[in-house]
């Protein structure tokens, strides 16, 4: 029969990939990273809420920054674009 080698192969490899299943000790290692890992307690500071809403405001007024800064490049490359294409379109039209 044609093809017996190709499906033998096919079998020997499928055997291969089981046997290197079973040697997987995904509870072992789980067990080692949680036992021994170093883990860190974090102190979270204690904030009154007359605080916390200056935090908010100072956010705030930095989203609205970025925002502008980024809608103010947006607009500058999109007109330095399109004044390039129109040069480029006259340059094209007057050959």
């Amino acid at each position: 029969m044609g093809g017996e080698g190709s499906m033998s192969s096919a079998i020997v490899s499928l055997k291969n990939n089981r046997s290197l299943l079973k040697k997987r000790r995904y509870k072992k290692a789980k067990g080692l990273l949680l036992s021994e890992s170093q883990k860190q307690k974090v102190d979270i500071k204690k904030v009154c809420k007359a605080e916390l809403d200056e935090i908010k405001h100072r956010i705030r007024i930095k989203a609205k920054e970025k925002a502008k800064r980024n809608l103010t490049l947006n607009i500058t490359l999109t007109l330095i674009i399109t004044l390039l294409c129109w040069f480029a379109i006259k340059l094209l039209d007057g050959n």
